[in-house]
């Protein structure tokens, strides 16, 4: 179970594999030509094209082949005219991944989340 604390900078990584049915097994994935990612967090979908300020990176300098990083504490999204947070809550939080020979989306696994509250036990 990953946890994330809202309002900190608390990172999820994470490596994707697959398998290719080429007889290799379960390899890491090469996400170079990968486009989005979202991940779906109670009912709120992050979404994420790998930009420099992005809460969700892959494929960056430094990266492990397959390799996914997630601060979804710092996520902030509108209600209304209020910024808020992922709600609080334990989720089977799916992770879609795209890219120009996927552009409706892979689902490719899910993540089970904890949002907790910053300084919650």
């Amino acid at each position: 179970m990953e946890i994330v604390y809202v309002e900190r900078d608390n990172r999820i990584d994470l490596r994707l594999k697959a398998d290719l049915n080429d007889g290799s097994g379960m390899q890491y994935q090469p996400l170079a030509a990968v486009n989005k990612m979202e991940v779906v967090v109670g009912g709120v979908t992050v979404s994420s094209e790998n930009g420099a300020n992005d809460v969700i990176r892959w494929a960056q300098s430094g990266y492990a082949t397959g390799e996914v990083r997630m601060w979804l504490g710092r996520y902030t999204y509108k209600v209304g005219l209020i910024d808020t947070y992922l709600p609080i809550g334990r989720y089977d939080a799916p992770l879609i991944v795209y890219d120009p020979s996927n552009a409706h989306g892979i689902m490719w696994e899910h993540v089970p989340i904890l949002v907790k509250s910053t300084g919650s036990e």
